[in-house]
């Protein structure tokens, strides 16, 4: 499985139309294979969708997205998972392990 982050610094960013950069990290067997960050900020707005299709992508970690945003992943095979918060180190763990879920506050995790 390969998952991309929106990134904001070393946190989930709030908006995944707002994401400069994405964390790119492959993932089997709930082992981290490689992981890459990539810088997105000349992306047009439209089209996100398609363009992490083309990347490969399987999974999508974000704050929020527009309805416009929405819609794209509605028609692409990546699945989308939206209202995340945190670091984006704990998210990580939580996408490896499979326990990541929509609408979710991962900054209480962060200590443990």
């Amino acid at each position: 499985m390969k998952a991309a982050i929106a990134i904001h610094r070393d946190s989930v960013c709030p908006r995944l139309d707002r994401a400069l950069r994405l964390v790119l990290v492959e993932i089997c067997d709930c082992e981290e294979l490689c992981r890459e960050t990539i810088d997105i900020s000349g992306w047009p707005a439209h089209g996100r969708a398609e363009r992490l299709a083309r990347l490969g992508i399987d999974v999508v970690v974000c704050g929020g997205v527009r309805a416009f945003d929405e819609a794209g992943f509605d028609s692409s095979p990546i699945r989308l998972i939206s209202g995340v918060a945190g670091p984006v180190e704990t998210v990580i763990g939580a996408v490896c392990v499979g326990t990541i879920e929509h609408n979710q506050d991962y900054w209480d995790r962060h200590a443990e």
